[in-house]
């Protein structure tokens, strides 16, 4: 009986760590759907900003205005530092998604050991009754 009541005791600390595990794995797994949204969204900053670029550097209009006017130098740069901030910031959110993957990869095989101790507590309680 005793040897039961401790291995009782075992199995209600495990489904504790599996309910918090549980809760971990979904708060996860609801950040990553938000961060894949924010590369997506910055993906496509990436390329609006890389299109500015390329516009301001292959329309030959807005090119020679800006020349004319003394504000070539000024606006590439501006243009430019836009389009390095969005790299930038989409290369941070990929990499923080990635890490947030990885961390919930480490709890999902945390958790494995711990799916079958709910069925273990039923079964041993079962058991002392009898």
């Amino acid at each position: 009986m005793l040897n039961i009541d401790q291995r009782l005791a075992e199995l209600q600390e495990q489904m504790s760590r599996k309910k918090k595990l549980s809760a971990q794995i979904e708060a996860l797994r609801k950040q990553v759907h938000q961060m894949e949204s924010k590369v997506i969204e910055t993906e496509w900053d990436v390329k609006h900003e890389t299109d500015d670029v390329s516009e301001l550097l292959n329309n030959p209009w807005k090119c020679l205005w800006y020349r004319l006017t003394g504000y070539f130098d000024t606006a590439y740069t501006r243009e430019e530092s836009e389009m390095l901030d969005a790299r930038l910031r989409h290369d941070l959110a990929k990499e923080e998604l990635e890490e947030t993957k990885a961390q919930l990869e480490r709890l999902r095989d945390e958790y494995i050991p711990y799916q079958r101790c709910d069925q273990e507590y039923e079964k041993l309680m079962k058991q002392k009754v009898e």
